[in-house]
């Protein structure tokens, strides 16, 4: 933990909240960790979201989200303040207070404004990160993707729009992608030892399990196809390969894909 951090006399924590693909939301407690702690506290706490209960929009038996809060309660918070901001940064509410009354109460906010049920999984989702800085590189654009494909059903196909202008965002994330050839070998590398940036590209090849992703990006093809998407040069391009003729597949337009997070009704 930052020295700084640790001998003050104070500790006011400060964020927004949204939802968080392994640990579960963002805000509150992670503002401390990861947000000031050691790469190696950050590291062994971010291996934890191998265990397939730490994800989106959970934090009850999140082991995750319980080790962030271990932690976060052994440093110690004065004061919490966050919000919940719409997509044009608006502040929807303010809670602020305890750390985890606090931050309960937003998550329960973010739920309702950003979490979407849904009767069917679609054939098509078209996607968008929701522009700057959300798709700044495929690193931070990946939240988007995991998003969208919450909404897709098994061996369905993305239209993924993310310009990624300063591109991949992380050499361990491209390194990991071009080391290992299968999803298999990617689990087996993380397992045995936990890289951050290596897991990102872990992720990613599971979510390209699910279905067909159509890249439209500033991505260098070669670049693209490195990480398993099909690169595409435009968005029509991209809907005359996913549709050609039939426009009868059932899809689901998401400007917002860094925000919103779709959920299949009943599960």
């Amino acid at each position: 933990m930052n020295k700084r951090v640790a001998q003050a006399d104070r500790r006011i924590l400060t964020g927004s909240v949204v939802h968080h693909f392994f640990a579960g939301y963002g805000g509150g407690r992670k503002a401390l960790i990861p947000g000031v702690a050691g790469y190696e506290t950050i590291r062994k706490n971010h291996s934890l979201m191998l265990d397939e209960r730490s994800r989106i929009g959970k934090l009850k038996d999140n082991p995750l989200h319980e080790d962030l809060l271990e932690a976060a309660q052994m440093v110690g918070c004065d004061f919490l303040l966050n919000t919940v901001l719409n997509e044009q940064k608006e502040i929807l509410g303010f809670f602020a207070g305890d750390m985890i009354k606090a931050h309960l109460a937003a998550c329960t906010m973010v739920d309702r404004v950003n979490g979407v049920e849904i009767k069917y999984l679609a054939d098509v989702v078209i996607a968008s990160c929701g522009g700057y800085p959300k798709d700044i590189n495929l690193y931070q654009a990946h939240k988007a993707l995991y998003n969208a494909m919450q909404a897709l059903k098994p061996g369905g196909q993305v239209i993924f729009l993310a310009e990624c202008t300063e591109g991949v965002g992380s050499d361990t994330f491209q390194e990991w992608a071009h080391k290992f050839g299968s999803l298999h070998q990617l689990e087996e590398a993380i397992r045995r030892e936990f890289v951050l940036g290596g897991h990102k590209a872990y992720t990613l090849s599971r979510l390209l399990q699910r279905g067909t992703v159509y890249m439209v990006s500033g991505l260098s093809p070669q670049k693209a196809r490195l990480f398993g998407f099909v690169p595409v040069a435009s968005l029509d391009e991209a809907l005359e390969m996913v549709y050609g003729h039939n426009r009868s597949k059932l899809t689901y337009i998401i400007p917002q894909g860094s925000l919103v997070v779709p959920r299949l009704q009943g599960s």
